[in-house]
């Protein structure tokens, strides 16, 4: 999955790109860490805080093996690491063209013994294209625009037309911009963490 990124767009941005019913109410967030809420777009196109939970949608598909729904998840970027441990170098990876991009994922609703009913959406990822292979192997699925509403769309779209979407970006869609090591701790989320290094130093 898909462990950090982004999202730092206006909520009018995200609602014009992916179609809400309703105006997100999202705040923005610069590092954004499995188990935090996120925003998901489900079919039916609602703003929908979703927790970024790989083991939920592991646990909710152990339950019923056809049961994840597929969402997207929007974002401004997403983060990559290169170089030995203890000293690794943060990357954002973000659209050469700016503005949002979005992931393919899955959600669903499972039960906790101890907590009851969770939701829980994952990010799905594929291979790494040209410009995320030399940071890492893979990458998330980043959709484009005319793949949403089948993506989005099972009653359309069976199980192996949509696993046929989930291909490597473009290998010029995105830019690689090696940030700051503050970005490195999950626990910070506060405006001018994505900086370069030499703007900190």
């Amino acid at each position: 999955m898909c462990s950090r990124f982004s999202l730092t767009s206006p909520p009018e941005a995200v609602r014009a790109i992916f179609a809400y019913r309703d105006t997100p109410n999202f705040p923005v967030r610069y590092n954004i860490a499995p188990t935090q809420d996120i925003g998901g777009v489900p079919r039916r196109r609602r703003p929908t805080p979703l927790p970024h939970d790989a083991l939920g949608i592991a646990a909710a598909v152990r339950q019923d093996p056809k049961a994840a729904r597929r969402c997207l998840v929007p974002a401004d970027g997403f983060y990559e690491w290169t170089g030995p441990k203890g000293a690794r170098r943060p990357f954002l990876l973000r659209s050469r063209q700016g503005g949002l991009i979005a992931f393919a994922a899955i959600w669903e609703r499972w039960r906790d013994r101890a907590r009851g009913e969770i939701d829980a959406v994952a990010i799905i990822t594929c291979d790494a294209n040209a410009t995320v292979a030399s940071l890492h192997g893979r990458m998330p699925v980043v959709l484009g625009h005319e793949h949403f509403d089948s993506w989005l769309d099972c009653k359309i779209t069976d199980a192996s037309a949509a696993q046929a979407q989930l291909q490597p970006a473009p290998d010029d869609l995105l830019e690689a911009i090696e940030m700051h090591p503050q970005i490195n701790d999950s626990r910070r989320d506060e405006p001018g963490i994505q900086q370069p290094p030499r703007l900190l130093l």
